[in-house]
């Protein structure tokens, strides 16, 4: 299989963070052998709807399903809600999903100040609950959420799903949590995708 893994970053993907981590998932293409592609969500941007911006997503994976690409997902923070509603519309197109620090919960565990600033996150988790139900107990099977020991950004709580796969990855921290799954424990990521393991 041609494996070809797309990265959606969290709400940071605005910011000079995002060089730093498209780098890091670029680095995978010598490290495991497989493709990548850094896909900027814009979330701070209020030019385009939650739709539309999924709907780039969408326009990505069946770009590359249709060059034969076994197309899989790897978010981290926010970019776990567009995973989860990708996977939702493209059960068949997307091999696997992992997610670490992914917010998974309501929006209830959102604060208003984020909630504000990022209207298309915001439409993302209130309607993530559809896409949850919208998969089955099979496919839930090929969504691994990784979690650190701890998380002041996005509660561990919050990183679940029921009837998916979970690892713990012995970090602590939001930001260096999400940079240890890019560097150190990539090989938790990587495994899921190309064996489930």
């Amino acid at each position: 299989m041609k494996h070809h893994i797309i990265y959606l970053p969290g709400l940071a993907d605005h910011s000079l963070r995002k060089y730093s981590q498209a780098l890091l998932i670029r680095r995978w293409r010598t490290k495991f052998g497989i493709g990548t592609t850094f896909h900027t969500i814009g979330w701070k941007s209020k030019h385009q709807t939650f739709q539309q911006k999924l709907q780039k997503v969408l326009d990505r994976i069946d770009s590359l399903t249709a060059q034969g690409h076994t197309v899989s997902l790897f978010a981290t923070s926010a970019g776990a809600t567009m995973a989860i509603h990708a996977f939702a519309a493209r059960p068949e197109a997307i091999h696997r999903v992992v997610v670490t620090c992914g917010a998974l919960g309501r929006i209830e565990g959102v604060a208003q100040h984020i909630q504000d600033d990022n209207p298309a996150f915001t439409t993302a988790v209130k309607t993530l609950p559809q896409a949850i139900a919208a998969l089955s107990a099979k496919a839930r099977k090929r969504v691994l959420s990784i979690k650190p020991l701890s998380d002041t950004i996005v509660k561990l709580k919050y990183m679940e799903i029921p009837g998916i796969c979970y690892k713990t990855q012995p970090t602590n921290g939001h930001a260096r949590s999400i940079i240890g799954s890019l560097t150190t424990y990539s090989d938790m990521v990587v495994d899921f995708i190309v064996s489930g393991k």
